[in-house]
């Protein structure tokens, strides 16, 4: 029998230095991607809040540009014959139409008053004046009035019916070239008038900034009065985040060559028919404060007539940013 060398291979394993030198690689590469994670988290969150911003921002000026651009729609009757139609009685306001707490304040004008496109009070509480603004918080406030783009033709056949497409509640605006009148169906029927004639819903808004989104929530916000059916001012949520509000009118003043728009804030406009376009500012900021510790807002907004500046010390943590538009009345007669 042949003798045979039989070898043993030593089965060895790590040594403590690759163990550590492996554990210290793995740590490395742990941190690494950790810190990814961290900055890619980081940057999400950076990402939302501004995407907040922007989406409220941009949603509340929309509506504001939408308003104030139909602003002084007065249906067949032109604009700018409006004032003096009311004064020789040719624009009619039914007695029988009542509005429920409504904004009679002379600045804001009325509901109803459709010769006054526009109207505004400058960092005024309109508390007292205007009964369903309950949650008024700072900034300007802002009326607009129009008659709706949507107009039903009305012939004499059917001058006593109501159009299917309007509750039997709603305002209206009735028009023909040569009348025009305020009325609410179901009451006191508009005088006769000479064809064409049409039929348009009475809108009616006044815009302000509200302390809370939903009651307590700290968040603030965008509201408006809305004339509903029934002659009925409800409140309407625009959009969240908006923290202040501010305004300035545009008048043209002088005549041609010199003839120029010089823009007031609201205490300064004369004669709110001869605005002419709107400058609104507007100081969004995030529902939100940051997490991060060493982050404290001290910038300074400068909007309009009014410099808004976090108080330092309070420790603001809320990121903000202006959002502005200048706005043609386009039936500015």
């Amino acid at each position: 029998m042949l003798n045979k060398k039989i070898n043993y291979r030593v089965t060895q394993g790590f040594s403590l230095i690759e163990m550590m030198i492996a554990l210290t690689v793995g740590l490395i590469i742990l941190g690494a991607v950790s810190m990814v994670m961290v900055n890619s988290a980081k940057s999400s969150r950076a990402n939302d809040r501004t995407s907040e911003l922007q989406t409220n921002g941009r949603y509340a000026l929309d509506v504001l540009r939408r308003d104030i651009t139909h602003a002084g729609q007065t249906g067949m009757m032109p604009p700018h014959n409006i004032v003096e139609a009311k004064q020789k009685g040719f624009f009619l306001l039914d007695g029988a139409v009542t509005v429920t707490n409504d904004c009679a304040v002379s600045a804001l004008g009325t509901a109803l008053q459709l010769e006054q496109p526009v109207g505004g009070l400058d960092d005024a509480t309109p508390a007292g004046v205007c009964a369903a603004i309950n949650n008024y918080a700072t900034g300007d406030v802002l009326a607009v009035r129009y008659a709706d783009m949507q107009a039903f033709p009305i012939t004499a056949a059917n001058a006593n019916t109501t159009p299917a497409a309007i509750n039997p509640n709603d305002i209206y605006v009735r028009s023909s070239y040569a009348k025009a009148g305020i009325y609410q169906q179901g009451k006191n029927l508009p005088v006769a008038m000479a064809e064409p004639i049409q039929d348009q819903l009475m809108k009616s808004y006044v815009y302000y900034v509200a302390p809370n989104t939903t009651p307590g929530d700290g968040i603030p916000a965008l509201y408006r009065l809305t004339l509903a059916a029934g002659g009925v001012v409800a409140q309407e949520l625009v959009a969240a985040g908006i923290e202040d509000m501010q305004v300035q009118y545009g008048v043209v003043t002088g005549a041609l060559p010199n003839k120029q728009t010089r823009y007031f804030d609201a205490g300064g406009v004369v004669d709110w028919t001869a605005v002419r376009s709107v400058r609104i500012w507007l100081l969004v900021r995030n529902s939100s404060a940051e997490r991060n510790e060493t982050y404290s807002n001290t910038t300074s907004y400068q909007m309009g007539n009014k410099i808004v500046t976090p108080v330092v010390g309070t420790n603001d943590k809320f990121r903000r940013q202006v959002y502005s538009a200048t706005i043609q009345l386009r039936n500015e007669g």
